[in-house]
């Protein structure tokens, strides 16, 4: 297995073809791993970043270099205090992070990958955060060293709802009975307002549709231009959001629906279409807090998940966050997972070791 690095956009849109077939069949890639996503977040970060492939080497049905590739892994790069430090691609935006691999490879890319970090790269710390993907264990057990140190905390609630075959048995068996009555008043009072409708992004109205519901999310939190979102300033997490929408807009895989009164939006929403895996990921949500009598986020979502649940999807993903909401509208509590990998310099491996000889002594 040989390892590659590509750190420009114009190398990562070659890959793009690749990247979709290797996706396709990675059952445990998710959304976040996708071309799509990565492509947005890649061309709009101020982060230094890299994304490492890994090749099969001397097969006879390879036809290019680039179809030799059966995994990738994206990292951003940042430094702080002299320390250089990793990060997962895509964070902090990413509500999940992982892996892209064809699943016959796994076993011997997985861990060349982890060689590659671990002897190859110049890092003071790995930060393998909002990982979801369970093959974080294997990369961990052949990064791991008797010079670095490992530690795993529970990352961030990640609600999703299971989908039923159809909208009467997701609405009449899995909302409780005070829910479907508050929902069914909401919506009967916002279908009363004279200019209440509904639509959706088309290919001649998107950068529209992106820039309202924009609007409408940085209206919602009160955010100014010079505020810090996510220790980043507001604009530039603005633009990063701009541009992973419009990159799977471009790609297919975008649905933003918003609600209106007249002229006015009442409500919207982003959702990351997976079709193959039959995944509905919620990327954003974000109402006009003037309608807030209406409920308008949660009538949003009634409309998201009747889409979802008629078009055949099997998994509505709500993201990090345990707003009361995600759970009130059937959803199910899932954790990401957060791991922080230190390279430890000799005074530090000693001292480590003595305390581990003291403990088993008894001393401390």
């Amino acid at each position: 297995m040989k390892v590659t690095i590509t750190d420009s956009i114009r190398e990562f849109r070659e890959l793009r073809e690749t990247w979709n077939t290797i996706y396709a069949k990675d059952s445990d890639a998710n959304i976040f791993d996708s071309w799509a996503w990565l492509s947005g977040w890649l061309n709009s970060t101020r982060r230094e970043w890299l994304v490492l492939g890994v090749q099969r080497n001397g097969s006879p049905i390879v036809t290019s270099e680039r179809e030799q590739h059966v995994a990738f892994m994206a990292l951003s790069v940042r430094d702080k205090e002299s320390k250089r430090i990793l990060v997962m691609g895509g964070y902090p935006q990413a509500d999940h992070t992982g892996f892209v691999c064809l699943p016959e490879y796994v076993d011997e890319a997985i861990p060349a990958l982890a060689a590659y970090i671990r002897k190859q790269l110049k890092w003071d710390t790995l930060q393998l955060l909002n990982v979801f993907d369970p093959r974080v264990d294997l990369f961990l057990k052949h990064i791991s060293s008797m010079r670095m140190s490992i530690q795993e905390t529970q990352g961030a609630s990640c609600p999703y709802i299971p989908l039923p075959e159809n909208w009467d048995q997701y609405f009449n068996t899995m909302l409780g009975s005070s829910t479907r009555k508050g929902l069914k008043n909401d919506l009967n009072k916002i279908r009363r307002l004279q200019g209440f409708h509904v639509s959706e992004i088309q290919h001649g109205n998107a950068d529209f549709y992106i820039e309202t519901l924009l609007s409408l999310w940085q209206s919602r939190w009160g955010l100014k231009s010079d505020d810090l979102y996510m220790g980043l300033n507001l604009q530039e997490v603005i633009n990063i959001k701009r541009s992973f929408l419009r990159s799977c807009f471009e790609d297919n895989r975008l649905w933003l629906n918003i609600l209106w009164d007249d002229e006015t939006p009442i409500a919207g929403g982003a959702v990351f279409l997976d079709v193959a895996k039959k995944n509905f990921c919620i990327l954003k949500i974000a109402a006009n807090y003037r309608y807030a009598q209406y409920s308008p986020g949660n009538i949003w979502c009634l409309y998201a998940i009747q889409y979802a649940i008629e078009k055949g999807f099997k998994i509505c993903d709500f993201g990090r966050g345990t707003e009361k909401y995600k759970f009130s509208l059937g959803s199910q509590e899932r954790f990401n997972r957060n791991v922080v990998v230190v390279r430890m310099g000799l005074l530090m491996k000693l001292a480590m070791s003595l305390r581990s000889r003291l403990q088993v002594s008894g001393i401390v």
